[in-house]
Order: C-alpha cells, then structure tokens, then sequence
C-alpha cells in the first residue's frame, strides 16, 4: 500500500509543468476541455477528483522514471 503522505515537489518548474500538462491530458481523456483562462472551477468536483486520482497515481511513476524521485513528508 502507498504512503499517503508521499508528495511530489511542485516547486521544481519543470514538475509543475508536467503536472499542469498532464492535467490537460487527463480531462481530454475524461472528455472535458482545457479552459482556456486555467481556471477550473466550472467543473463538477467528481469530475476534478477523476483528474486528481489520476494524477496520484501517474506523477510518481514519471518522477521516478526521469530521476527526481518522490519527496515524503516529515
């Protein structure tokens, strides 16, 4: 079982970057469009938590893929 206190480090640019990317990837995937001002909050939260599910599960494994490794909390 994961750690739930395992984060990634978003202050790294080239991280948030490849979140926000994969941000958008995942909603064309659930059939939802990128807004284009970057502002969300249209959506259904049962829509955004799909993303962010997603997200938990996919980040990890890139950051370890190129390197970065995940960053725990203390």
């Amino acid at each position: 079982m994961r750690d739930k206190r395992t984060r990634w480090d978003i202050s790294d640019e080239e991280v948030r970057h490849m979140v926000e990317r994969m941000k958008g990837e995942l909603a064309q995937e659930l059939g939802m469009s990128i807004p284009p001002d970057g502002y969300w909050g249209h959506y259904k939260s049962k829509d955004l938590g799909k993303i962010g599910s997603q997200l938990q599960k996919r980040v990890p494994l890139l950051l370890e893929r190129q390197g970065k490794g995940v960053k725990k909390d203390e």
